[in-house]
């Protein structure tokens, strides 16, 4: 029992009990007072700093719960266990690890109590949701990594290693019990945190909202888990370029040559053979067709009708009585009042449709409207007050998801705490690549290494759109540059995983993250990713020279 309290009587530990103890009497009587009392929601949401501390002080005193919890269990199974209860104390110790707890414990709190009241309560919420999510991440990732560099370098470097190598434990346990010991930490801030998130997300959502219409948007958009399916041309776009790069074989060969030796001469491809110029040449134009046949179709011409297509959506029945038609627009000309009226074409059915030009909209369908499990939709470029009068501006639907079906399969409780569960599964990952650059670099390097490649990782998406924006030049310099090209592609390519499987975006928009997500994130990062490392790093750790006998 001494053991298992030792560490409230050691600072900074203490002096947070100690505000605890005397702190938390007076502020959960005053919480206890604004919710039993006639107080309205405009009042206590003014109380934010109240109740900013009170939670700040619940996670507080959650995370030292949980911390002796894994202490005292952690005694238990060996030498692996140990280790890893070293680990929990070493963080203890560690001012840079005190001051990440710290942020994290008092930052997620205050971040519901920053947003102007006057907002719309569903972009309160989303803003809230947006922030902490990524605060937390961002915080435990950088925890992680230098805890995991330091946990093992430090010990290295100040000779502590040899105690531990004098012992029976391997080295790969030895590792093992660091990693254990830190995925364990991250799952005692993760949870506490995300308790708070959620939390404080219920508290906002009871605010008052600004109009009937901003809460149905909080409750059927944000508060909730709904799949996508995104529209689809009636005839696939790959068959509309291969007819028409076939038509331009046949009747303009001159224009594929012209355009293969101009990408031969950017890739500083010297005397290329004619099937060589004809085979650059057809790949740059199916590549430029294609992004004009996609342009085309997304665009509703003056006067003109484009088709959609959205398929499965046999499961809508099953979850709801309706589906949310999502669309987002822009036009080529400036419009009266920012919005332009057109008529959409459902099935046969025709309605009217107003666009506000820049704005997500949602608009609800029956599920009636679907037949087999799909709904064909057709858009007509139109006023509906006056079909045959004449129209100048073109409407363009951009982007993935300017044209969407979404249908409720989830509440947002499970739908969080899934995503929870896979950032716990990158940290996991972190983790062992800390401890990997810190089995065969010092401190600063491994840390350094650890930081580049997680930055790598979450950045890849938009290091993949930014790299595929640039073109290689003549000569050498365009070798550089497209060797420096293909490596930044094949980086990021590697990595994107990482990104992919971020549930951020997918919670805070309202969307799905099922368990094939997590199942996903869990095979490729938390067995393949992070055993392939800590594979790599058993391995050098196991043959690295610790220390040297001199007789």
């Amino acid at each position: 029992m001494k053991a298992l309290f030792g560490h409230l009587v050691r600072p900074p530990v203490l002096w947070i009990t100690l505000a605890l103890g005397l702190g938390l009497p007076i502020l959960l009587a005053r919480a206890l007072y604004l919710m039993m009392s006639d107080a309205t929601s405009a009042e206590v949401a003014a109380d934010g700093f109240v109740l900013s501390v009170i939670g700040a002080m619940g996670l507080t005193l959650g995370f030292i719960g949980l911390l002796m919890l894994a202490r005292l269990l952690l005694r238990y199974g060996g030498g692996t266990f140990s280790v890893a209860r070293t680990v929990l104390d070493e963080a203890l110790h560690m001012k840079i690890a005190i001051v990440f707890i710290v942020l994290l414990l008092v930052i997620v709190p205050t971040l519901p109590f920053i947003a102007d009241s006057a907002d719309p309560l569903r972009y309160r919420v989303q803003g809230f949701l947006s922030y902490s999510m990524t605060v937390t991440v961002i915080l435990l990732s950088l925890l992680t990594i230098f805890l995991a560099c330091w946990t093992l370098s430090g010990e290295i470097e100040n000779k502590q290693i040899f105690s531990v190598a004098t012992k029976p434990l391997s080295r790969w346990r030895y590792l093992l019990g660091k990693w254990v010991g830190i995925v364990v930490l991250n799952g005692i801030l993760l949870f506490v945190a995300s308790v708070g998130i959620y939390s404080y997300t219920m508290f906002l959502s009871q605010q008052q909202a600004t109009e009937e219409h901003d809460r149905i948007a909080l409750d059927e958009e944000v508060l909730t888990a709904r799949i996508a399916q995104r529209a689809k041309p009636s005839q696939p776009l790959e068959d509309v370029v291969r007819q028409r790069l076939e038509q331009l074989q046949r009747n303009d060969p001159d224009t594929i040559r012209r355009t293969g030796e101009q990408q031969a001469h950017e890739l500083g491809v010297a005397n290329a053979g004619d099937n060589m110029v004809m085979e650059l040449g057809l790949q740059a134009i199916q590549q430029q067709m294609f992004e004009q046949v996609e342009r085309q179709w997304r665009s509703v011409a003056p006067m003109g009708a484009t088709s959609f297509v959205f398929e499965g959506l046999e499961d809508a029945h099953r979850y709801s009585d309706f589906i949310q038609f999502r669309y987002h627009a822009r036009v080529t000309e400036e419009v009266p009042d920012g919005q332009i009226g057109v008529i959409i074409e459902i099935n046969g059915q025709p309605s009217a449709l107003n666009v506000v030009i820049g704005q997500t909209q949602v608009m609800p369908l029956p599920v009636e409207l679907i037949q087999d499990g799909r709904i064909d939709l057709t858009i007509h470029n139109r006023s509906p007050q006056n079909p045959n009068a004449s129209r100048d501006i073109t409407v363009v639907f951009d982007g993935s998801d300017g044209l969407e079906m979404l249908y409720r399969v989830d509440s947002f409780g499970p739908n969080f705490f899934r995503g929870v569960l896979a950032n716990w599964i990158k940290l996991g990952f972190l983790a062992m690549l800390g401890l990997t650059a810190a089995s065969f670099l010092g401190f600063p390097v491994a840390s350094t290494f650890s930081l580049m490649i997680f930055i790598a990782a979450a950045a890849s998406p938009f290091l993949l759109e930014t790299v595929g924006t640039y073109g290689a030049g003549p000569g050498l310099t365009g070798a550089v540059q497209g060797g420096m090209s293909s490596f930044s592609t094949m980086i990021s390519s590697t990595l994107q995983r990482f990104a992919q499987y971020g549930p951020g975006s997918d919670i805070v928009d309202g969307r799905y993250f099922g368990w094939a997500s997590v199942g996903g994130c869990l095979l490729w990062i938390g067995v393949i990713w992070t055993g392939g490392i800590g594979l790599v790093a058993a391995l050098i750790f196991r043959n690295r020279e610790l220390a040297r006998v001199q007789v």
